[in-house]
């Protein structure tokens, strides 16, 4: 993970940092945050040959990827969300801080979802993976056993405005271009959509997310 704000928010979380790699300059600054932790330096210019960024920020860490947690019920659940099939690394990425910003801890992702740890899908989170459970599983499985209310967002789905909406549930997101597969829908509680005014097609996967946590989590 590359970047000051992230590699500052790795060292105060549980996560386990192998090392942090970091020209002089950025060592020196971040090291009150870094006490046991093994900091190697490296010039400027060796970093900017290993970067993934096209502005190399000078610092970032090693971290060791989680263990895979189960999606077994949790106390006090209110919300969480399903994403079925996105692709899209940008994404993901997106939605997992926007649950962040919502407050919503968990997101169960269909096998066929981009890869949480695609570099792109992490820097799009912006450090909120760390505080944000990913869980890559059938979703079927998750509807029939999580115990609470399913809403599928669908193009054909009822006014999001016009419905009587529970106050905790899962929130399902389909895939970019082909939305929600049929065999899942059809386990979903509510069909529900975000009324379309204008002429656009569709909505980014990312921004209906947003709409359907401000309208359903944020009361």
């Amino acid at each position: 993970m590359e970047g000051e704000k992230v590699v500052a928010e790795l060292l105060q979380s549980p996560m386990t940092l192998d090392y942090i790699l970091a020209t002089s300059a950025m060592a020196e600054k971040i090291k009150p945050l870094t006490s046991g932790i093994s900091v190697k330096e490296v010039t400027e210019k060796n970093y900017a040959k290993i970067s993934s960024l096209s502005t190399p920020p000078g610092i970032a860490a090693l971290i060791k990827i989680p263990e895979t947690k189960s999606f077994a019920a949790a106390k006090g659940r209110t919300w969480a969300l399903a994403l079925d099939g996105i692709r899209d690394p940008g994404n993901l990425g997106t939605i997992i801080r926007i649950a962040d910003w919502y407050g919503i801890k968990e997101i169960f992702c269909s096998e066929d979802c981009v890869d949480l740890y695609n570099p792109k899908v992490l820097s799009a989170t912006m450090g909120s993976f760390i505080r944000v459970s990913v869980v890559y599983t059938d979703l079927k499985k998750v509807i029939t056993v999580i115990g609470l209310p399913a809403l599928a967002f669908v193009m054909d789905g009822q006014d999001l405005n016009e419905v009587s909406l529970p106050y905790k549930g899962l929130i399902v997101i389909g895939n970019e271009s082909k939305g929600i597969s049929e065999g899942l829908k059809e386990l979903c509680d509510y069909k529900v959509k975000i009324t379309r005014l204008g002429a656009a097609e569709s909505l980014n996967a990312a921004i209906a997310t947003a709409i359907a946590c401000e309208r359903l989590v944020n009361r």
